[in-house]
């Protein structure tokens, strides 16, 4: 019997639910065989073949029911979820964190509000959004976040779902319900930014879904009473997240703007000025005027000189090898319109450290540039069939963050590619989701094929930087010792790059005062200075030179740890 012959007497759901028991039964082998291993790529070096045939059978299982005329929700769901926590949770499993260092600053500072009652006059405590969130949960609910810390990337991953379906389903409507998940997939699996955690980066983003959902509903901009409910809300969400985080609500506030010129819909025109006032109050009455202090401090716009032709090279300088071009100067000012430093800062920069660095950094630029891609596919298929309702609004909504990018060499360097790239993903999903929008067959069955070989590829790009974001057993036991010694001395404490060589001896830099300090030091800032910085040598030395040297004393180690003590005058 031929396959098609076979093949006739299932149904899409049937085949479908097939496909998922076996790529459940290899993606639970696989696991059993998974061991930890941080390789060239990172993490990827840890999971068998198997893992990767495994998600390959489950996107095919989910790609049928997403071009499937009959709606299939429920299993959908739980493909989606399969894939989400094969994503985000199996790290763990083989004895990894899927967090970054941020997390445990988060929890110190949500331990002492919530034990001591105690905030901080500290700059990243005057958006306390999330900081008043998650000290209320705590109490309510009993939660512990540190039992829930490691896995804390995966239930923000959770969370954003709903508000993502809603603006999915908002813009493609009931009718290609399917495609809404086809949507959150491609969003789950392109989504490699390491931000959604316990942060006020991740609540934000929550945040911002919300507002998109809210935004695209068809009652938001109609005059009715349901759309006075709606923009009340719309407030009251932009209203968190202004005192949660200055650039998503930055970004909101452009996404709000633009959206109410193309639409040209006065009747919004109030929200957009109500939410800009409530950045500006905040800044003035929650920050005390930081950023208006910091903007008045600073040149309005970036300049950027070069030495004229004919120009010599100043005394002691020298141009570097290789260089056709006069060196350049940069002046930082709140604006940059000039691409060379925003290219070098947000780009190239990040193209450094080891080979391996090098290559993790364009694995990143080539899986994002693959998903944006197929978005951009997915424009042109909209705009080439005339659907500039549809198309144009959510166009609006990818560029109208972009608009700041003139102020990233001031904030958020070198980073903003990063925030930008996690704020375009709702509507890239959209976009990508489009092309199975087609009578040829061949169009989803490459989208299919292009989502399959994206899986090792978000591997690489979300766990590629392992040899950096690793944190052993022991060094997290120092890391504790030290957040104890925090709370129980004054004393400051010295960083790696307050160092410089001079005359053959380490010695800090002028802004380091010369007071007793503490120094800490482990294989982590090893593989950080080797990995980040190409440096693989720097650590041992100044391992050494602490050992070696009478001023130091060793008040903890453990094998990946050590602890120092400077006492002047002792």
């Amino acid at each position: 019997m031929e396959f098609r012959q076979l093949t006739s007497h299932w149904s899409a759901k049937q085949i479908s639910i097939l496909l998922t028991i076996i790529a459940l039964i290899l993606w639970a082998h696989s696991i059993t065989q998974a061991k930890l291993n941080i390789g060239f790529y990172g993490l990827i070096h840890s999971f068998p073949l198997t893992f990767f045939v495994a998600l390959g059978i489950l996107t095919i299982a989910s790609a049928i029911l997403w071009v499937s005329k009959e709606s299939h929700q429920k299993l959908l769901l739980l493909q989606l979820l399969l894939l989400i926590t094969a994503l985000w949770l199996v790290p763990l499993l083989i004895g990894t964190r899927p967090f970054c260092g941020d997390a445990y600053r988060n929890l110190w500072l949500i331990t002492e509000i919530t034990e001591r009652g105690k905030l901080f006059d500290y700059m990243y405590l005057f958006w306390p959004g999330a900081f008043l969130l998650f000290p209320t949960m705590a109490k309510l609910a009993s939660i512990s976040f540190g039992s829930i810390m490691n896995i804390s990337s995966f239930f923000m991953q959770l969370l954003y779902l709903l508000p993502l379906y809603v603006f999915l389903r908002n813009i493609l409507g009931e009718a290609r319900i399917n495609y809404c998940w086809a949507g959150l997939w491609i969003f789950s699996l392109a989504n490699w930014i390491e931000e959604g955690y316990f942060s006020p980066s991740g609540t934000a983003y929550f945040l911002l879904l919300v507002l998109l959902a809210l935004v695209t509903a068809p009652s938001f901009w109609e005059r009715s009473a349901k759309s006075v409910v709606l923009l009340s809300l719309a407030i009251v969400t932009f209203a968190a997240l202004a005192i949660t985080h200055l650039l998503t609500s930055l970004a909101a506030l452009c996404i709000l703007a633009v959206l109410c010129a193309v639409k040209r819909n006065k009747r919004v025109a109030p929200v957009v000025a109500v939410c800009f006032l409530l950045v500006i109050s905040w800044d003035i009455i929650g920050t005390g005027g930081y950023m208006t202090k910091q903007i008045t401090s600073q040149p309005l716009v970036t300049t950027v000189s070069t030495t004229p032709p004919g120009e010599t090279t100043p005394p002691g300088e020298t141009t570097p090898p290789g260089e056709t071009t006069p060196p350049s100067e940069v002046t930082p000012g709140i604006l940059t319109f000039d691409p060379r430093p925003l290219v070098e800062q947000q780009v190239t920069g990040h193209i450094a450290g080891s080979e391996s660095h090098i290559t993790v950094v364009r694995l990143r630029i080539l899986f994002s540039a693959l998903i944006a891609a197929l978005a951009l596919g997915g424009a042109i298929l909209l705009l080439v069939r005339k659907k500039f309702r549809a198309a144009i609004p959510i166009i609006a909504i990818a560029l109208a963050p972009i608009l700041l990018f003139p102020i990233s060499g001031y904030c958020y360097q070198p980073h903003f590619t990063l925030r930008l790239y996690f704020f375009l993903l709702p509507p890239m999903a959209y976009f990508a989701t489009n092309l199975l929008d087609t009578r040829r067959k061949a169009v989803a069955a490459i989208l299919c094929l292009i989502l399959i070989t994206a899986i090792p590829l978000h591997i690489v790009s979300h766990y590629g930087n392992q040899a950096f974001d690793y944190w052993s057993p022991s060094y997290i036991a120092g890391f504790r010792y030290v957040d104890g010694v925090k709370k129980d001395s004054d004393y400051p404490f010295a960083k790696l790059s307050q160092l410089s060589w001079e005359d053959n001896q380490l010695v800090f830099d002028d802004n380091f005062p010369n007071q007793e300090h503490y120094f800490a030091i482990s294989q982590h800032d090893d593989a950080s200075y080797d990995f980040l910085f190409n440096q693989p040598q720097l650590v041992d030395e100044v391992w050494n030179w602490l050992y070696n040297s009478g001023d130091y004393d060793c008040i903890y180690a453990n094998p990946d740890f050590d602890l120092y003590v400077r006492e002047i005058g002792s």
